[in-house]
Formats: structure tokens, C-alpha cells, sequence
């Protein structure tokens, strides 16, 4: 296979950072001034990237800006606070808690998966082969786009209530926010299909725009009050992100200087609920309070500071990921992934008790600190392959470079596009086991749909 000159470079400096992080592993030396190194690099490496993707042309639309762009924030965000003396009143901080050695060399594991995993999905990139191929005819009718939109619609509405609910009352007995625990069950993966239901509608072009704009608002508005009152936004901020995006390629809206005013000014709202909502989960035990706390982050927060420590938690999965592995438990070498697909199965916790927390690298860790930070995609790598990440997250950067591909002039692969944007873009913050499931769903329950639709017109 011929290998692009571009693609030469990203392998040569992925290169670099596997060999500094096998150094670091070798030295075994604390490294106080470990921060200061890992955010310099994490600076040089994100605009070498963006320079990168910024030349190769790529578009505003593409899964794979999106999830580069959110791996900085989610790794480095606290590094970056840290090393420049700004992370003195953060809240929740977990400095304390893992070793120097640890963060050290979970700071370069970080420099060398964040540009293995770039590697892999643009290995060999050319704008010319961005769209895997043109479609001369749709493959479905309008109308079928919007049958399968108004029944998923009916499926995970009535889940997605049902589960909104359910941590709406568990924060309000609490008398604030609180963390609720995920169910990974049927009735969640189902409620998660809400927004994969809005993107058929919209990528339908038998609906008029008036009323795509409609069903827009009312996702949006739902989405703002249930991520408001029961203090869950991952799923909900990609869900907005994709839906979004969806649209704007659905009507072929252009990037102009005026409407990169609007998103900034949209980008800035979000933030600062998503500011305030922190607020509310930490301090603040009536909901009444959450505009006036609204109203005083848009007076007084500062976003960069909010965005970068709200989102760089994350440094401290791979923290925990490095410090226990494989001192305290051995590598998985590959069982996560091969065990994985299992969780597709309908009741395969009840089929399989304990496959969760068997091949689920971030509960192994949890039992030790009891920290509910969740999983990341490079700490999963990590923690089944140790010294070896870099190169499975170039591999694993390939797969989901395949799997993310567009077509061109096909309604239906756009729908099944963004409905797998709004989930993949989680594994910046999820386990492969979390997302595997529902984007299976997302798939196959649209598919299944198609010959419903089908068998029912005949």
C-alpha cells in the first residue's frame, strides 16, 4: 500500500512521542515540572494538527475535526491550567491524589495517543477520498426517511422521558445536584436513540424546512431543560453538536463571517450553562438559584477557565489508568475488544453477569479511588495494550476512519452519519462497551425499519 508523504510525517511524529514516552517509562523519575512539558507540547502538537487539517482542507462538517479538537480539551485542559499556575481555586481538584510519576507519564502517553489516534484517522487523507464514494440515486424514498424518523421517534421518546425523569427526582429529593448512576440497559440505549430520530427527519427531503426548524427547537429546548434540571450533558452537548451540523449540511448553509458571530455567541451560552450547571451539582441545593447563578457566570466567569477545567477531568482517567496498570492489575491485551460486542446482546448483563466490570479498565480503577470519572478511549487503550497504545490507536484511529466515512448524494447514509457523529464523539469520554451498543442500535434499528417500510408497501 502506498503511504501519502503527509501520512509519513504523522508516523514519524508519532514516533517521537512513542519514544519519549518509553523514556518516561524507562527514567521512572518523578518530573515536577511535568506539566509545564506536556502543555507546551500539547499546544505545538494541537496547532501542528489544525495547520494540518486546515491544509488538507477539511470540512467543517467532518467527525474527525470534531473528536481532535474535543481530545485536547478533555486530556489537556487541566495540564494546561496547571502548568500556567491557574488552577489554584479549581474545583475538585485531583492533583493530590495520583503520584507525580503517574501524571508524568500519563501527560506523554497522552502527546503520544492523541497524535497516534490523528494518525489513523487521516491515514492516507485526501479531500478527494473524504467521501467514500457517489451514490447516483438515493436508496431510499423521503418517505421512507421519515417513517423511520416518526418511529424511532415513538420507541425512544417514551425511555427517554422515562430516564430524564427518573434523574430529574433523584436530584430533586437530593435538594440538588447529584451524581445518578448510568443504566446501560435496553432503556437507556433506547432513550439514547432521541437524536438519531431527529437527524432521519431532517436528512428527509419530504419534510419543508419550516418544519425541520420546528422539530430543531423542540429537541433543543427539550434537551437545554432536561440537561439543566437533572445536570447530564455529555450525551446531550454531542447530540446538539451533531444535530446541528446535520442540518447545516442538510441545507447546504455556508461558513460567513456573520454566522460565525452567531455560533460563537451560541458556543458562549452553552458554555456558561454548562459553567453554571458545575456550579449547581458542587454548591447549591435549590434549582431556583440556577438563573440568578446563570446570570452571575455571564457577569463574572471567566470561559476559558470554566471550559478547561470542566472538561480536562479527564487527565485524571489516564492518570488512574497509568498508576494502576499494570502495578495493580495486569493488561487486558485485547479482551475489552474482544468481549465487547457481547454488551450488543438485549439482557447480557443478566446473560453474562460481571462482563461489564471484567473488561472495563475505569472500574478496576474506580474500585481503588472511587473516583466516578468514567472511561476515555486512550486510557481503554492503554490499560489493555500498556507500552503498545500507541500503535493499536493508530489501528483503532484507521477503524473509525472507515466507519465515520460520508457518501455523497445519499440521504440515508447522511442520517446514519450523524446519528453515529452524535455517539462516536463520546469516546473522548467513554468506553468502547458504552458506545458499542448504541451505535449497534443506531444502525440496526433503522435497517430493520427499511424492511418494515418496505414489506408494508408491498
Amino acid at each position: 500500500m502506498k503511504i501519502r508523504v503527509s501520512t509519513f510525517i504523522n508516523l514519524f511524529l508519532c514516533g517521537i512521542f512513542a519514544i519519549m514516552m518509553y523514556w518516561a517509562w524507562a527514567s521512572n523519575t518523578p518530573r515536577e515540572g511535568w506539566a509545564n512539558y506536556a502543555a507546551y507540547g500539547s499546544i505545538a502538537l494541537f496547532v501542528y494538527q489544525i495547520g494540518w487539517m486546515m491544509y488538507k482542507k477539511v470540512e467543517y462538517y467532518n467527525f474527525r475535526l470534531w473528536f481532535v479538537i474535543l481530545q485536547y480539551l478533555f486530556i489537556f485542559g487541566r495540564i494546561i491550567l496547571h502548568a500556567f499556575g491557574w488552577d489554584k481555586g479549581i474545583f475538585w481538584n485531583l492533583m493530590e491524589y495520583y503520584s507525580v510519576s503517574a501524571m508524568f507519564k500519563a501527560s506523554i502517553y497522552g502527546l503520544a495517543y492523541t497524535q497516534a489516534i490523528f494518525t489513523g484517522l487521516f491515514w492516507n487523507y485526501s479531500k478527494s477520498n473524504a467521501l467514500h464514494r457517489t451514490v447516483s440515486s438515493r436508496t431510499i424514498s423521503g418517505q421512507c426517511m421519515v417513517f423511520i424518523g416518526v418511529a424511532m421517534l415513538i420507541l425512544s421518546v417514551p425511555f427517554r422521558l422515562s430516564n430524564d425523569m427518573t434523574a430529574i427526582r433523584t436530584q430533586t429529593e437530593a435538594g440538588g445536584y447529584v451524581a445518578v448512576a448510568i443504566d446501560n440497559g435496553m432503556n437507556y440505549a433506547f432513550g439514547m436513540l432521541l437524536p438519531v430520530a431527529v437527524m432521519y427527519l431532517i436528512c428527509s427531503d419530504t419534510l419543508k424546512r419550516r418544519h425541520v426548524n420546528l422539530i430543531m427547537l423542540v429537541l433543543m429546548a427539550y434537551m437545554g431543560v432536561t440537561m439543566v434540571l437533572s445536570g447530564d450533558r455529555r450525551y446531550s452537548i454531542t447530540a446538539l453538536i451533531a444535530v446541528i451540523l446535520c442540518y447545516m449540511q442538510r441545507f447546504k448553509i455556508k461558513i460567513d463571517w456573520k454566522r460565525i458571530l452567531l455560533i460563537a455567541v451560541g458556543v458562549q451560552l452553552v458554555l456558561l450553562v454548562l459553567a453554571t450547571i458545575r456550579t449547581t451539582r458542587m454548591h447549591v441545593t435549590s434549582f431556583a438559584q440556577f438563573w440568578d447563578l446563570f446570570v452571575e457566570a455571564a457577569q463574572t466567569s471567566n470561559i476559558f477557565y470554566e471550559t478547561f477545567s470542566e472538561f480536562g477531568l479527564t487527565f485524571f482517567i489516564y492518570a488512574a489508568g497509568v498508576q494502576f496498570f499494570p502495578g495493580t492489575f495486569a493488561f487486558k491485551w485485547g479482551t475489552t475488544y474482544l468481549l465487547a460486542p457481547i454488551t450488543i446482546i438485549p439482557m447480557s448483563g443478566l446473560i453474562f453477569p460481571g462482563l461489564q466490570s471484567s473488561i472495563s479498565a475505569h472500574m478496576d480503577c474506580k474500585s481503588i479511588t472511587g473516583h466516578p470519572l468514567g472511561a476515555a478511549l486512550g486510557e481503554e487503550i492503554f490499560c489493555n495494550f500498556g507500552y503498545l497504545a500507541p500503535i493499536f490507536a493508530v489501528i483503532i484511529g484507521v477503524v473509525i476512519s472507515k466507519i465515520m466515512q460520508q457518501r455523497k448524494n445519499d440521504p440515508q447514509a447522511m442520517a446514519r452519519y450523524y446519528g453515529l457523529f452524535y455517539i462516536m464523539l463520546n469516546l473522548v469520554r467513554a468506553s468502547t462497551t458504552e458506545i458499542l451498543r448504541l451505535a449497534a442500535y443506531a444502525v440496526i434499528i433503522p435497517w430493520i425499519l427499511i424492511k418494515v417500510y418496505r414489506f408494508m408497501r408491498r
